[in-house]
């Protein structure tokens, strides 16, 4: 009796008589019998004690290989095992992401539902709204542009943001691991994974750019008001007042605006050649390296530390973050409308805006646009969505969740396309010339319209620092929720390895994601960033989308997924979302995507247009999301035929076995499992 007691009492965390050679190290979740340790330590709950006395090889661990008993690898053979241990105590104590009132236990849950709307809000509401929406409606037809906006979002975006918040809230799982669904299809999960990576990369560097121009407003004039030596060229013209910059050689103040645009000249605006030259330093050429801004470096090095802040304790930090980063935008951009509405020429701008031109909606490019928009601003195919839900409790209302966030995404919008018209009206009042000349979309709205525009306003490091702080706090409240994606697929993918140590999981992607990030802090930056954004993220989600959707609503049976919905709201909601799944979904995706490739039109940045190479290196970025699906599938299917289960099974039962959900797809928790296998037999609508 003593001697087995004696085999369990010395703390792991003593490495006095732990040889170096070291393979495995076994923890169990019992809590061990109490001790009178020679260091006076009480025994720690959740850790395995051994003899002082012992080597660890020594010891007998039979009784404690059981199935209930986690085992954790070493990173090498000679790991320390008090710096493991260290390690995981630090993740799973200090930095817990399990409360004792959640209802999964080895994952956790959100608080309450408000944090995970507000978390799908902020996911859904980002640069794209600010900068992307009001140009696009603009150039395809002012108000008419809202038709097949309006047709995209209500026959696919919100149709795909409900199925995707329904599966993750079904199952408890991530991106990765939620196509138990559909085995062969994983590959999928790990294209949307992949494209959250491509989007974590250069959106980051976006908010970098923030937070330097939110830095350099801090001070009694904007850099970007005169043309100052350094950076700016002989061609440079400020928008600013003739007393407030000095005198110069070169264009330096506005005489004669409208003659600037009608002759063609290559004056350029103090914020343009500030953005350019000072902040970019960019390359003159299409390029794809250069040398490194050090002040870039730093920006985006910051920018990536506060997305590790807040994401270190998982969905316990960043749901107490997102009452702030999903609410403070409204606020600035409700103030930035009221004080445009107050100068000359905002109105107009307005009317420019919002002016419907009915023609355009028999061009291609309005429903491409229309489609593309709507994935970008949702959120939908890149796992984000499906992540945020598998954190939720299974009664959750997500039906209302997905409604009120798509319209208030859209809304948001919408919004957006009034306080940036009114901003260009004004300024195209000031330049005495009209909206089409001044409207611009991007990078180029944000960071060369806007703050050319506050230079001649009152107070202008003011509005100049609060529009740039909303931008990195639409910024990083997207960021948050995609990056949460990357980390959640892993864990979730080797939860016994991971799981423990979820804080350097985070800490892991984030340094990976500021590495993959630096060529965009050199002089090719704004290049790179234009392929990544374009061709990284933009076709491959709509394809994505389509797979996504016919692999759900087919494969596993919209009939199914209605079930499921069922079983977690209590209620059934409307039979016509089951036809939105099978039918009119796929089918917008197919015109979408077939309007896309009609249109298709090698990429520019401003009037510079891009070497044809750099359109074959966009369509292999496209490919590093698409290209996981078929590979995985051949894989799995190698796989299946070569095991004892499958070896004589023929090519088509393989496939439909392989298709068909796996035995653990269904909620984690055994009472909703119960509760779902009876709503799936359940075939009859009430």
């Amino acid at each position: 009796m003593d001697d087995e007691k004696s085999a369990q009492l010395v703390p792991l965390t003593d490495p006095r008589h732990i040889p170096p050679l070291v393979d495995d190290i076994v923890f169990t979740d019992e809590k061990p019998p109490a001790y009178e340790s020679l260091s006076g330590e009480e025994p720690v709950e959740g850790r395995v004690h051994f003899q002082r006395s012992q080597s660890l090889p020594q010891l007998s661990t039979e009784r404690l290989r059981g199935n209930t008993i986690p085992r954790m690898r070493f990173l090498s053979g000679r790991a320390s095992a008090a710096t493991l241990t260290r390690m995981r105590n630090l993740s799973t104590r200090t930095f817990s992401v399990v409360g004792p009132n959640d209802e999964n236990q080895a994952r956790g849950n959100w608080d309450n539902p408000v944090e995970f709307f507000l978390s799908c809000l902020g996911y859904a509401v980002g640069l794209g709204n600010v900068w992307r929406f009001p140009y696009l409606c603009y150039r395809n037809g002012g108000g008419a542009f809202l038709i097949p906006y309006l047709i995209m979002l209500f026959g696919c975006g919100l149709p795909l943001l409900f199925m995707e918040l329904a599966l993750g809230q079904y199952s408890s799982e991530g991106p990765l691991t939620v196509w138990k669904l559909a085995p062969l299809f994983k590959g999928l999960g790990i294209g949307m994974v992949l494209c959250s990576v491509i989007m974590s990369v250069y959106y980051n560097m976006i908010t970098g750019w923030a937070m330097y121009y939110l830095t350099v407003s801090i001070r009694e004039s904007l850099p970007w008001t005169c043309c100052e030596d350094g950076w700016s060229s002989e061609n440079c013209i400020s928008f600013a007042k003739q007393d407030v910059c000095p005198a110069r050689t070169g264009f330096q103040h506005i005489t004669n605006q409208s003659s600037i645009f009608e002759h063609g000249s290559k004056a350029k605006f103090a914020a343009d050649e500030f953005f350019h030259k000072k902040v970019l330093n960019m390359a003159t050429e299409f390029s794809l390296g250069g040398d490194m801004q050090w002040h870039l470096v730093i920006a985006l090095f910051a920018a990536w530390l506060i997305v590790f802040l807040v994401l270190m304790k998982g969905i316990k930090s960043f749901g107490k973050a997102v009452y702030f980063t999903s609410t403070f935008p409204y606020a600035v951009l409700l103030a930035l409308l009221v004080r445009s509405l107050m100068e000359p020429g905002a109105v107009e701008g307005i009317k420019y805006y919002l002016r419907p031109n009915m023609t355009v909606l028999a061009s291609p490019q309005v429903w491409g646009d229309a489609a593309s928009q709507i994935f970008y601003s949702t959120g939908v195919c890149m796992g984000g969505a499906i992540t945020l839900a598998s954190y939720n409790k299974f009664k959750n209302n997500l039906y209302r969740d997905a409604v009120i966030v798509a319209l208030g995404n859209s809304a948001t919008s919408i919004f957006s396309g009034f306080v940036v018209f009114s901003i260009l009206g004004f300024m195209a009042h000031s330049q005495n010339t009209t909206v089409d000349k001044v409207a611009t979309n991007g990078p180029g709205l944000t960071f060369i319209t806007y703050p050319q525009a506050v230079t001649i306003l009152p107070w202008s490091p003011l509005w100049s620092a609060l529009f740039f702080l909303m931008l990195i706090i639409l910024a990083l409240s997207s960021m948050f929720p995609t990056v949460e994606n990357i980390a959640t697929s892993l864990i979730d993918q080797w939860p016994k390895k991971l799981r423990p140590y979820k804080f350097w999981v985070m800490m892991a992607v984030c340094t990976t994601c500021f590495l993959l990030g630096l060529p965009l802090t050199t002089n090719a930056g704004m290049y790179l960033l234009q392929l990544l954004d374009n061709y990284g993220v933009s076709y491959a989600l709509l394809i994505l989308g389509l797979i996504e959707v016919t692999v759900v609503a087919w494969l596993y049976g919209g009939q199914r997924l209605f079930n499921n919905v069922h079983s977690m709201l209590g209620r059934r909601p409307s039979i016509i979302w089951k036809y939105i799944w099978m039918y009119v979904t796929p089918s917008l995706l197919i015109f979408a995507i077939t309007l896309q490739i009609i249109d298709l039109k090698p990429i520019q940045y401003g009037s510079q247009i891009f070497p044809p190479y750099a359109s074959k290196i966009g369509w292999c970025l496209t490919s590093i999301s698409l290209l996981p699906i078929p590979i995985y599938a051949i894989y799995k299917l190698v796989c299946f035929k070569r095991s004892p289960k499958g070896y004589d099974v023929p090519l088509r039962r393989a496939l439909v076995t392989l298709t068909a959900p796996a035995e653990n797809w269904g909620p984690a928790l055994t009472k909703y499992r119960c509760a779902g296998q009876q709503y799936d037999e359940d075939d009859v609508f009430a």
